[in-house]
């Protein structure tokens, strides 16, 4: 892999910092659907579930607000990851209603294995382009 490549990805503010969708998307509607999981794994129903996700994503929000992790994030982006974090949760309450318990647990691993990838990726940018003059 080109390493001048990479370097130009990690540091590409326009994919990590859209206005409505970004990379940072991707993590969101897995987190949804990783509450999801752990929320039907605690036999909680849908409406409570959703509740619960909703809550969990807001205060996600407003962490990233008061500690500045989003100090360059757009309103509309914070706004769209609230919905993409409830996609999730809607999509990860369907497919896990649909699975056996061992295949469920493999997606659920996998998908936490996908947003610990996708998190790790996106710090090393975020460091990356906040030394960037």
């Amino acid at each position: 892999m080109n390493i001048t490549w990479l370097t130009r990805f990690m540091s590409d503010r326009a994919i990590w910092e859209g206005r409505y969708a970004d990379l940072w998307s991707i993590p969101h509607v897995i987190s949804g659907m990783l509450v999801a999981f752990a929320l039907l794994g605690l036999e909680i129903d849908f409406w409570q579930g959703l509740g619960v996700s909703v809550l969990v994503a807001i205060a996600w929000e407003l962490f990233e607000r008061f500690t500045g992790l989003s100090s360059t994030e757009f309103l509309t982006n914070s706004i769209a990851d609230l919905l993409f974090a409830q996609i999730g949760f809607i999509t990860g309450y369907a497919l896990l209603r649909g699975l056996r318990h061992e295949r469920a647990m493999n997606v659920a691993w996998a998908l936490l294995i996908v947003f610990i990838a996708c998190v790790i990726l996106g710090c090393i940018s975020y460091t990356y382009y906040r030394r960037m003059p």
